[in-house]
């Protein structure tokens, strides 16, 4: 059995999110992909600490592969209408691994959409049941 309690520690904070938890910054002082001081700018979702210290305590549970992960299970990270109810860890971890990856490279504030539609929530909800096993 493995040791899910550092994710499933964030339960309580997914479980009361509401809107507006997390900034989404769609452009900077000169507009989206625009030079000021030869600094480009793009958007970015700013979250608070709580959403920070998970995806440090996510780290060791990323799956490098999740793309062929996501493959094999045949499941789009971006359907969130996935019944998570018989899903293993290793799907939880292609699907979040997916949404940070997306947050990071080009779908800012997609994790924040994701943890808001409770999404996140329910991954952690099963993380917590397999843990139990």
């Amino acid at each position: 059995m493995r040791d899910y309690k550092g994710l499933t520690d964030h339960l309580g904070y997914f479980e009361t999110l509401s809107n507006g938890f997390y900034t989404l910054h769609t452009t900077g002082p000169a507009g989206y992909g625009q030079k000021e001081n030869e600094i480009l700018t793009f958007p970015y979702a700013e979250y608070p600490k709580e959403i920070d210290d998970f995806f440090k305590a996510f780290e060791p549970f990323t799956d490098h592969d999740y793309s062929r992960t996501l493959k094999r299970y045949g499941v789009n990270y971006d359907d969130v209408t996935t019944d998570f109810s018989k899903a293993d860890a290793g799907l939880i971890f292609a699907i979040i691994t997916a949404v940070i990856r997306a947050e990071r490279f080009g779908n800012e504030g997609k994790f924040g959409e994701m943890a808001k539609q409770g999404v996140i929530f329910k991954m952690l909800n099963r993380l917590k049941e397999l843990d139990k096993k």
